[in-house]
């Protein structure tokens, strides 16, 4: 038995062969050719091959199997020859060629010292057989032999880059409770592992660590550390991180530029983006297909198309074939930038150039034609979709029903809907949420709570935004009563109201003029500590002034201001029109006065109604203002 765990179960293609398999087409003591070669004659061959070839990392699988079975054909070569061997496809990455190779190597009666079982073992880990490295471990213990650094941090990587972080960590302080300092690629593999867990805080702890013991960090560590923190949205701290790694004089590399980069283009801060991509090209560090459609995504997002026609030339000019993530960024670019003809003429380009488009690809046009308002297109790309194998996902599904709801065909949104599910697409809680949301818009509350009680039947919890878009439907149809019944029930089960909720429910019992109660509702939203945005203070103000509760308006206007919300023009033309009409004129100039002091521009359309309402009062403030008033 080879393994204290079990055998190998993944070489090639995934599926492990296990050690013991001899190819029956290798030769025993024969050449290539069929004769048989003298004894020095291989061993010139072997040593001529073997020593520069393992030291200059240019060494092919085809070529190792060559010499692996000269080697063999032999048995002369010491486990030393073939650890040289095995040290040179590891180099190159040919893990799994070592562990056939090992196996025959067994058979071949050839005895293993530790460094074959150390390289054996991260050949296991690199290939996703952390199991079997651990069987490698019980070997190296059997035969006596003490387990050093490289050992553990083989063992530590495999963890890691098989989402076992927790047990890598475990490991790790194992080894140093054993008295095996780690050194840079063990704290580096954990540091990955922990990054790609999102466990940014630990990763940290454990860098501190690793600057405290005086092991300096690699281009491994600091890229992991990066690509980490642009994962978890830390943009500030990540840049922090690239400016420590060119101080401690450590290069970055192509993964370290493409982390900042697609991070920058995500927020939005594309002159960022594209400095940090001028730089990787002037320290030649040579972007992939990947980087350069970062950047054509950021600029297509931003709507600079000649910027982004010049990076895809210079693509084009480096060899580089755009792919179909390069297509959807344009396509979508288009999209967003309501350019749904430039949209069409790209797709037809991708098509054309032998780019397949994927369901991103189809999505996207699918938006698009929604958006140009030509659903009635929408059916024949879905049938182009299938015909060419590409099937709809649940974003293709979501995106044609609140496409149909959106232009009042809710009976097809409720056919997709049901197609989508007979099609074994099980909706989730978005696509829940906007079918909802659709029958709510179509005043269909009878479907929409139909809906909502299928969702809980399948075990998908609503979420707020769920709940608020039934709320603010009902608000709007004045079902009142209802919006009470559902703004109750989604406290009940533990969903915390947003501005948005609270909002639709104040303004649908002003509006239904129920004051007392809105004000309840608004002293609940303040005791929960709910920021108010510029849109719910302005429906609290226009609550408060169509029911003539003019302090209480007021009131909220300066605290709007003292917190620091801009009024916006609805908000400044809902109070003065409101006051203006009830007689006030004097007040509203003062409003007009205060919102000048405070540096808060009135709108053109604010003006005019404080004018009209002067001119019906016969007063003329022209003369009072003009030397403050600016528009």
């Amino acid at each position: 038995m080879l393994f204290a765990i079990r055998p190998v179960n993944m070489v090639r293609g995934g599926l492990c062969r296990p050690f013991g398999r001899s190819l029956s087409s290798s030769p025993v003591r024969t050449s290539p050719t069929g004769t048989t070669l003298p004894l020095l004659v291989i061993r010139s061959r072997v040593e001529e091959f073997l020593y520069p070839n393992v030291k200059s990392l240019d060494i092919s699988p085809t070529d190792a199997l060559k010499l692996f079975d000269e080697m063999l054909q032999q048995q002369t070569f010491t486990v030393f020859h073939y650890n040289r061997l095995f040290t040179g496809l590891v180099r190159n990455r040919h893990h799994h060629d070592v562990i056939e190779m090992y196996g025959r190597l067994k058979l071949g009666g050839v005895d293993s010292d530790f460094y074959t079982f150390s390289i054996l073992m991260n050949c296991c880990c690199s290939v996703g057989c952390v199991d079997d490295g651990f069987g490698v471990l019980g070997l190296i213990l059997k035969k006596g032999y003490v387990p050093d650094v490289v050992v553990f941090s083989s063992l530590i990587h495999g963890l890691c880059n098989v989402g076992m972080w927790e047990e890598g960590k475990g490991l790790f302080g194992q080894m140093k409770r054993d008295g095996v300092c780690p050194n840079v690629v063990t704290y580096s593999s954990l540091i990955h592992g922990l990054c790609q867990a999102g466990e940014m805080e630990e990763a940290k702890d454990v860098f501190a660590e690793m600057k405290k013991n005086g092991i300096s960090p690699n281009v491994m560590t600091y890229s992991s550390l990066i690509h980490g923190l642009c994962q978890a949205n830390e943009l500030d701290e990540a840049n922090a991180m690239f400016a420590k790694m060119k101080a401690d004089g450590v290069s970055p590399n192509a993964i370290t530029y493409s982390s900042l980069i697609h991070r920058m283009c995500q927020d939005g801060k594309l002159e960022e983006a594209k400095s940090i991509f001028c730089e990787m090209k002037s320290n030649e560090v040579i972007p992939d297909v990947i980087t350069y459609n970062m950047i054509v995504f950021g600029m297509c997002n931003a709507a600079t198309w000649r910027e982004a026609n010049i990076i895809l030339c210079q693509m084009i000019m480096c060899g580089i074939i755009l792919n179909t993530v390069t297509y959807n960024s344009i396509i979508y670019g288009f999209i967003r930038a309501g350019k749904f003809e430039e949209a069409m003429t790209m797709f037809v380009k991708m098509k054309r150039n032998g780019v397949a488009p994927d369901v991103v690809t189809y999505n996207s046009i699918i938006d698009g034609l929604f958006i140009a308002g030509l659903w009635k297109e929408v059916k024949v790309i879905i049938s182009q979709m299938i015909i060419s194998g590409v099937i709809p996902s649940m974003v293709t599904y979501t995106s044609v029903i609140h496409g149909l709801f959106h232009v009042g065909k809710w009976e097809e949104a409720k056919h997709v809907f049901l197609g989508m599910k007979a099609n074994g697409c099980i909706p989730d809680v978005i696509t829940y949420t906007s079918i909802i949301r659709g029958f709510s818009k179509n005043g269909k509350f009878m479907e929409a709570r139909a809906m909502l009680s299928e969702m809980e039947n399948n075990r998908i919890s609503p979420n707020v935004v769920t709940y608020t878009s039934l709320v603010h439907e009902l608000c709007q149809y004045g079902k009142l009563d209802e919006a009470n019944l559902v703004f109750c029930e989604m406290k009940g089960k533990g969903i915390t109201p947003n501005v948005v909720t609270y909002t639709s429910m104040i303004h649908g019992l002003f509006h239904n003029g129920q004051c007392e109660e809105a004000k309840i509702i608004f002293s609940e939203m303040k005791s929960k500590g709910i920021s108010l945005d510029v849109v719910a203070y302005t429906a609290i103000i226009l609550g408060f002034c169509s029911t003539g509760n003019w302090e209480e308006a007021k009131d909220i206007l300066y605290e709007m201001m003292d917190l620091g919300v801009s009024p916006n023009a609805v908000t400044s033309n809902v109070i003065a029109s409101a006051l203006i009409k009830d007689g006030r004129v004097s007040e509203a100039s003062r409003l007009l006065t205060l919102m000048i002091e405070r540096c808060e521009s009135p709108h053109t359309v604010t003006l005019n109604t404080l004018m009209h309402g002067f001119v019906r009062a016969d007063r003329n403030p022209v003369g009072e203002h003009q030397g403050s008033i600016s528009v």
